[in-house]
């Protein structure tokens, strides 16, 4: 969905961003959780996190910063493209929390949420692509999302950047890059599954290894969606994971909202970079997690959940 996002955006044409940047920008913070080999997986994984739910003021404070500092038409495209990231995460993550909770290997109880949030999200991935262009989702060209192939050094020192400010951690850059080759690997040659050779291989591997926090399944877009309206078209009732109000918006309403909140901070920030002018950061972001849309100092846990699994509805 977030290229979806991106590309209806750039249709536009009101902003001239440079393309592959604002495609790439539309991935946000989302490669370092690709940076799957090797001994600093887990710290890589660990900053992917940290740049979604904490300290979001202090992290887009930080990014404007450096973007005004250092100031490049790529590099300002590419922040564009993270905000688009940022105001679909912040609407449609709530929808997906609802119905997949969180899962944490160290509670046992949420052992019945392992996997739900890939297989939950690529069923809303599968679903659109397949409407979108009347063919199945495997034939999707998934590689048109990150047409870059090697990682700008000005990105590079961007997340040098945004990590060290934000997590007070060092080599978030070194991390970003080695993170965006893997997912460009990833793409091309774990998710692409022309013939359905490679699930029924990831479907062995489940069977042999049940530590991961994913089913390799549901990688292939060759997997079925489950029987359930992932997008939500009936408009049933769900309630936010946080705070308990309920919604009936479809997952279409939803991209609707991120799409609208997109072109206000386009609107706002694109002149705002460009003049180098103070930005009112709180005011626009109030500290707002991509993963719950509320506060990410509210210390309510996640508790409004239904999972899709088990809605028998």
């Amino acid at each position: 969905m977030h290229y979806k996002l991106a590309c209806d955006v750039l249709e536009t044409e009101a902003y001239g961003y440079d393309h592959a940047a604002f495609l790439m920008g539309a991935q946000g913070p989302d490669p370092y959780y690709y940076n799957v080999l090797g001994p600093r997986s887990q710290i890589s994984r660990h900053i992917g996190d940290r740049l979604h739910d904490t300290r979001i003021n202090v992290m887009f404070a930080a990014a404007i910063d450096y973007v005004q500092r250092y100031p490049s038409p790529w590099l300002e495209a590419y922040f564009a493209g993270f905000l688009c990231h940022y105001a679909l995460d912040r609407h449609l993550h709530p929808y997906v929390y609802h119905h997949v909770g969180v899962y944490d290997e160290k509670k046992p109880e949420t052992a019945v949420m392992r996997g739900l949030h890939l297989k939950f999200e690529r069923a809303i991935d599968v679903r659109l692509m397949t409407e979108q262009t009347g063919k199945p989702a495997y034939r999707y060209p998934l590689h048109r999302a990150l047409p870059i192939r090697r990682t700008p050094v000005e990105l590079q020192k961007f997340y040098d950047h945004l990590v060290r400010f934000t997590l007070s951690l060092e080599d978030g850059g070194t991390l970003f890059v080695k993170g965006h080759t893997m997912m460009r690997r990833i793409i091309r040659h774990v998710m692409r599954d022309r013939t359905g050779l490679k699930r029924r291989v990831y479907r062995w591997l489940d069977r042999k290894e049940s530590g991961r926090d994913l089913f390799l399944e549901d990688l292939s877009f060759r997997t079925p969606p489950p029987d359930f309206d992932v997008l939500n078209r009936t408009h049933t009732t769900w309630f936010h994971p946080v705070t308990g109000v309920p919604s009936s918006k479809s997952v279409d309403d939803l991209y609707l909202d991120a799409y609208a909140l997109t072109r206000t901070l386009l609107d706002y920030f694109g002149p705002a970079l460009k003049s180098g002018q103070p930005v009112a950061v709180e005011a626009w972001f109030e500290n707002r997690s991509f993963n719950s849309g509320v506060d990410c100092d509210d210390p309510r846990p996640m508790r409004h959940i239904r999972l899709f699994t088990q809605d028998t509805r």
